[in-house]
């Protein structure tokens, strides 16, 4: 009775493949997560960077596609006692299920950090022919696909009573609903608490953004950490490819950052996320050149003696020029920050 758990279509292929084969800025869950490809179609490496660049050269085969990325679980149940062969074959049927042709881009990997296997399926929703795999429903398709594919394979199908969707080969649309699985009281809120509902998102995405922005260095940094306290961040660029806008979305509350703050308008976002990418921050320039002063004063009079007019000449122009270039990189960062946003 293997489980299927789908995620939103997204941007990000390379930000997919880091957090699936633990590499980046996941590499210390590598041990633990044990991350083992099963499977490519249409790629050839197994570094994330490399991965994020094969699918995002074929997603822009069809620009009007936003979100290329088409991304899900299967958790196998280890009293079943099934063979990797056996996953893998499962995995690969309901792919087809879902729509994965050997005309998509895929990579099937498998984690071994908890007590069952569980495999992680990224696809390219754009083909080779350009067209775009359908994502709506994508949640109850899934469904359908494991329970589909578990009668057709023998597997246990314990769970088909509780599913919503479950296949029936005798309809029409090739699945059966199952309301009683489906809660039918429509839940009332009282205006205020849903006022209180309302804050309380809202303060819990102002939380997690102020940290996520002190540690991202690029959107899609701040994309995936976001996305691990489920909120969804939205970019939105004009023709010139600038940030405009960001909205972030959690528990259906939706809101503008600039509704948050000005700290989260969208300049004053890539700022931060330029300030962060810095690899030498003004305060490290600075410590540097009190290093090379200090170290410039405690030359003794006797070690100067030794030292030559052509040798004194070349340590006084290399330290000249170090001081010049700390300088040069503190006025270009200085630029930066206030002019160029």
């Amino acid at each position: 009775m293997p489980v299927g758990n789908m995620s939103p279509s997204g941007k990000s292929f390379s930000g997919a493949a880091e957090y699936d084969l633990a590499q980046g800025k996941y590499r210390r869950e590598n041990k633990s997560k044990k991350p083992e490809i099963l499977s490519q179609n249409l790629i050839s490496s197994n570094y994330y960077k490399d991965i994020g660049r094969d699918f995002r050269e074929l997603a822009l085969e069809n620009k009007r596609c936003k979100n290329p990325v088409f991304k899900f679980s299967i958790s196998f149940d280890p009293k079943e006692n099934l063979s990797d062969d056996e996953k893998l074959n499962f995995t690969k049927l309901v792919m087809l299920e879902m729509g994965i042709t050997d005309e998509h881009q895929s990579m099937i990997t498998r984690h071994s950090d908890k007590a069952h296997d569980h495999h992680h399926i990224i696809a390219n929703r754009v083909g080779l022919d350009g067209k775009v795999i359908n994502d709506s429903f994508a949640i109850n398709r899934l469904e359908t696909s494991c329970d589909k594919i578990e009668k057709q394979l023998g597997f246990s199908n314990s769970l088909a009573a509780k599913r919503r969707f479950v296949y029936d080969e005798n309809s029409d649309k090739g699945y059966t609903f199952q309301s009683d699985n489906v809660s039918s009281k429509k839940q009332t809120i009282n205006p205020r608490d849903k006022k209180k509902i309302v804050q309380s998102n809202k303060e819990f995405i102002l939380k997690e953004l102020e940290l996520a922005l002190s540690l991202a260095k690029s959107l899609n940094d701040l994309y995936l950490i976001l996305q691990q306290n489920k909120i969804n961040a939205d970019f939105r660029f004009n023709k010139a490819n600038k940030l405009t806008g960001v909205s972030f979305d959690f528990n259906n509350f939706s809101v503008k950052g600039s509704a948050l703050g000005s700290k989260f308008k969208a300049a004053n976002v890539e700022k931060q996320l330029l300030l962060n990418s810095n690899l030498i921050s003004l305060e490290s320039l600075s410590s540097l050149e009190n290093e090379i002063d200090k170290e410039v004063s405690e030359i003794s009079s006797s070690d100067l003696m030794d030292i030559t007019p052509e040798t004194l000449n070349t340590t006084l122009n290399r330290t000249e020029f170090t001081h010049s270039s700390i300088l040069d990189d503190l006025i270009k960062i200085d630029k930066i920050i206030n002019t160029k946003l």
